[in-house]
């Protein structure tokens, strides 16, 4: 069971998230901002914004 414990802001139409092996990183897939945005798993900081470009669905 997943159970949420708390919510951070991080930017547009979020998809996906995964934990660094460590557990200190939360990485979270943007649809909207066409990246991935690094927080810290424990304050929430943003640490880092990873900018992808366009994916295959949005090319179309």
């Amino acid at each position: 069971m997943v159970r949420s414990v708390n919510r951070y802001a991080t930017g547009r139409a979020p998809k996906q998230v995964a934990f660094t092996p460590d557990g200190k990183e939360l990485w979270v897939t943007l649809l909207g901002g066409d990246g991935v945005a690094v927080h810290n798993a424990v304050s929430g900081a943003k640490l880092a914004g990873i900018r992808l470009g366009l994916t295959a669905a949005q090319s179309r």
